[in-house]
């Protein structure tokens, strides 16, 4: 998804809301279910009637009708609370509205309905060009307040793009792209609303404009729940670059994920491996996890173990192998480089060496390999035996086998003299000379190439060098 996207879904939701709190709500008579199209109401049957309470039922249905256009025609006949309507009504609505009005009047026991709709064309088309008519001038006389409402919000949305356009908003979020076009559209979109607010004001339909808070609130909500992830991750973008745990071409570790950054998107952040592959690890993730950045500080520790035989003078290569470190090309000599004795093992004695790199100056694996090989040229030069590990294998006497047999490493080299012991220090003067310096440690690698290559691309990247650091 592209930035512009997660610009406009602020815009796309308040429209959303606009048009659910517009539609036209069921009416309560709408929802109760009539017979005949009027509701029926519920009356004590008396247990005496008369003609003058019939002759009364009968002059005030009569009544009614004629205030009621299209009943004119409807023809009313009572006896005993009984109402009998028949003739003709000019439309479905006029009919039901009489059979309602009849119901509610008083001591009617029961309505009989005889009402036949009219079928004349004439006639229904003289009622539509009258219902044209009427809300054509309904509308006319409306029509000035249409147009100052207009106005008004064409005013509004006018200052709310030249205030989102002012330059203001470039120089206080120049290092920030994504954050500057965040706020362009916030507040064109507050100073649009209130526009808003102020038309359904003059246009008297306040009771619209709470229809629309209250509607934007519960979609508001309903669309956090369903795009939930997405909204997460528009907000670790606003937040990642606002703060950036890291730069362009850091070495970087995320939840046991490494690489070297090579952007950071409104959705993901990309890392290229160590193997050359893209990595798109969403924000929400990067900005809950924990994140070891290496590059952030230049000096970088490396470390590596070598054996040496039990009966070696450890003082003696522990000072070699540290003497050995500090003498290369790209250690450090302050904090200087140092080795510890580590493990005390079957056969031999495990020694951790320690230096330091200044990664500006020195690629870090490349110097680590070094070390490695110029300790294990200067031990066999010294005559520091590092052994492997010695195993002895006994095979115990079975039932009906010719005796015990004991075979150990010292009486396999008596068997064999012509085989040279590991732990001879011999071995050491055979050893060719290593060189002083096997490869070149510069700061460069493999990488920084496909990595350059990949951001020609011009997709957008929110990583700025002049945003604050973590």
């Amino acid at each position: 998804m592209s930035i512009m996207t997660y610009q406009r879904l602020p815009a796309v939701v308040a429209l959303v809301a606009l048009f659910v709190a517009a539609a036209p709500l069921p009416s309560r008579a709408a929802e109760e279910p009539t017979s005949g199209g009027a509701p029926k109401v519920e009356t004590t049957i008396a247990v005496k009637s008369d003609p003058a309470t019939d002759a009364r039922i009968r002059t005030r249905a009569q009544q009614l009708f004629a205030t009621v256009d299209g009943l004119s025609e409807v023809v009313v006949n009572v006896s005993g609370g009984v109402v009998e309507l028949s003739g003709v009504a000019a439309s479905k609505a006029a009919h039901a509205q009489a059979l309602q009005l009849v119901r509610r009047i008083e001591n009617v026991v029961d309505v009989r309905d005889d009402v036949t709709q009219s079928r004349d064309l004439s006639e229904r088309m003289s009622r539509m060009l009258d219902r044209l008519i009427e809300q054509i001038t309904s509308f006319i006389q409306y029509l000035p307040l249409l147009i100052v409402a207009a106005v008004v919000l064409g005013v509004f949305w006018w200052l709310a793009q030249r205030i989102a356009a002012n330059a203001r908003f470039g120089r206080r979020f120049e290092g920030n792209p994504f954050l500057r076009d965040f706020a362009r559209q916030f507040v064109r979109i507050a100073i649009i609303g209130v526009g808003l607010l102020l038309v359904l004001e003059i246009l008297d339909a306040s009771t619209l404009a709470s229809s629309i808070l209250g509607a934007a609130g519960v979609l508001g909500l309903a669309v956090g729940f369903a795009l939930r992830d997405t909204v997460e991750n528009y907000i670790a973008s606003l937040l990642l670059s606002l703060r950036q745990p890291f730069d362009r071409n850091d070495l970087v570790t995320i939840e046991d994920m490494e690489g070297r950054v090579v952007r950071l998107t409104p959705r993901a952040t990309i890392l290229m491996t160590l193997d050359g592959n893209h990595l798109r690890i969403p924000n929400a993730t990067v900005y809950k996890a924990v994140i070891v950045n290496y590059t952030r500080n230049p000096k970088r520790r490396f470390q590596f173990d070598v054996g040496v035989d039990t009966e070696q003078n450890l003082a003696v290569a522990q000072a070699l192998a540290a003497t050995t470190v500090v003498q290369m090309d790209g250690v450090l000599r302050d904090p200087p480089p140092s080795c510890t004795v580590q493990q005390l093992g079957d056969s031999n004695v495990v020694l951790r060496v320690f230096g330091w790199v200044d990664q500006r100056e020195a690629e870090f694996l490349k110097v680590r390999s070094e070390a490695i090989r110029l300790v294990k040229g200067a031990f066999d030069r010294a005559g520091i035996v590092m052994p492997e590990p010695i195993y002895n294998v006994r095979f115990g006497q079975l039932p009906g086998t010719f005796g015990k047999v004991a075979l150990s490493a010292d009486s396999a080299n008596t068997q064999h003299p012509d085989r040279a012991s590991p732990l001879s220090p011999d071995t050491a003067s055979t050893q060719a000379a290593e060189p002083a310096q096997a490869i070149d440690i510069a700061p460069r690698d493999e990488l920084d190439d496909q990595i350059a290559a990949d951001r020609r691309g011009g997709e957008e990247d929110l990583l700025q060098h002049k945003a604050p650091k973590e």
